[in-house]
């Protein structure tokens, strides 16, 4: 029964990366399994659990926690915004649960390794089988030219999927084969990847899956040779498919020109918009990301000046927006407004933004340590794994992007997801 138990949360964990392209239930509902058996496992062999973590972010997380919880019991919409944060607590038992389950069978790790690389390079294949041919190989249709998404049907979940994987797979990749082999063929791998973020049409997840590759050259020093060359490449391809491929010429377009156009933007009317004719930038106001994103993002920060030290409460952007004190014109409202620092201000004010800020730092603090650490001292034993972990998370909180909802299920399941690994390689990883 035990050992059913055990293979069932195996199963869950290598599973999950599939899971989440079938949507948000099953995602979830795995995750709750996995905390149950772990709580199950934590309270009844208590002295053979280990758990290596900084306790002071556990303090803070369940500090969040109960903040959250309780905000939400004097929202506006009780109910919702409970639902939200009653079970929040969640995904911190869920990073504790993979790091247990990872440490009691360490040959897992090579498992999911096998099964992730392969999900991502199928889920690639078959975004590019429908750029190419107008549908995908479950017979998806490509509904329109400016998203690519793939195996997500009508989802555009694709470069974000692949965006939030891409340091977890490779730091899995770099723990199981070492950092001396197949340098050039995990370098091929992050250049698919993020060709298929391109084409995906998913401006944010581009943004940061650049950010990602260039402090990725900065920190794995023994990888730049190959990012250079392979980079090179890369361009100069793209650039020569693009100049004979309307497709790909259009995606250049709409991934580089148009968010220049939209962000630099004429005036007509009382609502902003990109001039699609000619970009004159004699004439221009500036626009922050879109004129509807700024319009979300003005909202936000009315309803935070309200509600300044304690927020409004979880998910009630939604609730707040259409109200006319909050409003900013008809693109107002929306289920968040699209970046997480303004969300947690308007929903969880100072106190719960100050959560997300903290967590930010560390990543900060931690990344330029590392630095420090690799280019002062030159250690040669390095845990390389850990920092590309570290490199998502940082990335995953950059303050000056649009955003998905902070509190989304499958969103969240993504985030939490690589820090489970992390303290795995924290303890397992074998210098070279």
């Amino acid at each position: 029964m035990i050992s059913n138990i055990y293979n069932l949360n195996y199963f869950i964990i290598i599973l999950l990366p599939l899971l989440l392209i079938t949507g948000p239930f099953l995602s979830d509902l795995s995750l709750v399994v996995l905390d149950l058996t772990f709580l199950y496992f934590f309270f009844s062999k208590k002295n053979e659990i280990s758990l290596d973590y900084n306790k002071k972010l556990i303090i803070l997380f369940l500090g969040y926690y109960f903040y959250s919880t309780i905000l939400s019991l004097f929202s506006e919409n009780l109910f919702l915004s409970l639902k939200s944060s009653l079970f929040y607590f969640r995904f911190g038992l869920f990073v504790l649960a993979i790091n247990y389950f990872l440490n009691f069978k360490k040959d897992l790790i090579d498992k999911f390794t096998n099964i992730l690389i392969i999900l991502i390079l199928f889920v690639c294949f078959d975004a590019l089988f429908q750029f190419v041919f107008g549908f995908n190989l479950l017979g998806f249709e490509l509904q329109n030219n400016d998203k690519l998404n793939g195996i997500f049907g009508d989802e555009p979940l694709l470069g974000s999927y692949l965006f939030r994987l891409l340091p977890l797979a490779l730091a899995c990749l770099i723990y199981k084969f070492g950092n001396k082999n197949f340098r050039y063929y995990n370098t091929m791998f992050i250049f698919l990847v993020f060709g298929v973020i391109f084409l995906s049409g998913s401006r944010a997840s581009l943004f940061l899956s650049i950010l990602f590759i260039m402090l990725f050259f900065l920190f794995v020093r023994s990888y730049q040779k190959q990012i250079l060359i392979l980079g090179i490449i890369f361009i100069i391809s793209f650039t020569i498919i693009a100049k004979f491929n309307e497709k790909f010429a259009y995606k250049s377009y709409y991934n580089i020109i148009d968010p220049i156009k939209r962000i630099l933007t004429t005036k007509q009317g009382n609502f902003e918009i990109a001039d699609d004719k000619d970009l004159n930038l004699a004439n221009t106001n500036f626009t922050v990301f879109t004129s509807i994103h700024e319009s979300h993002f003005i909202t936000a920060y009315k309803i935070f000046k309200e509600n300044k030290i304690f927020g409004a409460g979880n998910k009630m952007f939604r609730v707040l927006c259409s109200k006319e004190e909050y409003k900013v014109n008809e693109f107002s409202c929306s289920t968040h407004p699209h970046n997480y620092y303004l969300q947690m201000l308007s929903e969880n004010g100072i106190l719960g933004f100050l959560l997300i800020f903290i967590f930010f730092t560390i990543c900060l603090y931690n990344l330029i340590k590392e630095l420090f650490i690799r280019y002062y001292y030159k250690l040669k034993k390095i845990n390389d794994p850990c920092i590309i972990i570290l490199i998502g998370l940082f990335i995953n909180l950059w303050p000056i992007v649009p955003t998905g909802n902070i509190f989304n299920n499958w969103l969240s399941i993504l985030i939490y997801y690589p820090l489970g690994f992390y303290y795995f390689f924290k303890k397992n990883y074998q210098y070279e």
